[in-house]
């Protein structure tokens, strides 16, 4: 299914922000490459890339027989959410200059690289399959035509953080 690759295609870009996070978490020096990979991961891996999965593709698996209070969608909202909270964490550690804030920001970059990246392989290797065997038929075509709509009004924020993320790759070298 055009939707689960157009994820997958994702998270090789939001795998790339992560590295960036725990190099500039390595560093422990805040400043404006930390807000703009923080921005990054909100923006872009849960403002663009989450809500496709939370408004259109799990929904239409719970349609499918998938319940969303228990089950692979269950895990895969309530690491959404732990994600965030982790964000909020980072954001609030780095607007501080101390070694205690910097250790802090370092364990929550470390937590939340390791969330996502499990998170990233659960739904490669066992959701997204489940998603294209479930899905099927007019269903499959109204996620595939939502999938096409999301992007169209937000097609370029992918190319502007693309841009972004590359540019903090190339300070940072």
């Amino acid at each position: 299914m055009r939707a689960t690759e157009l994820l997958m295609e994702e998270h090789l870009l939001i795998e790339r922000g992560l590295r960036m996070l725990l190099s500039l978490a390595e560093r422990g020096k805040p400043g404006p490459e930390i807000a703009s990979v923080l921005s990054f991961l909100s923006e872009f891996a849960d403002g663009h890339h989450h809500a496709k999965e939370e408004k259109i593709l799990f929904p239409a698996m719970e349609e499918a027989g998938f319940p969303s209070d228990d089950g692979p969608v269950a895990v895969m909202l309530h690491e959404h959410d732990l994600g965030r909270s982790l964000i909020a964490r980072m954001r609030e550690f780095s607007m501080l200059d101390s070694e205690t804030t910097r250790s802090a920001f370092r364990d929550a970059a470390t937590q939340y690289a390791e969330l996502l990246g499990q998170h990233i392989q659960k739904e490669n290797n066992v959701l997204f399959m489940l998603a294209d065997r479930a899905i099927a038929g007019p269903e499959r075509r109204r996620v595939e035509q939502e999938f096409d709509t999301f992007e169209s009004g937000a097609g370029e924020v992918r190319t502007r953080h693309q841009q972004e993320l590359e540019k903090l790759e190339r300070s940072s070298d």
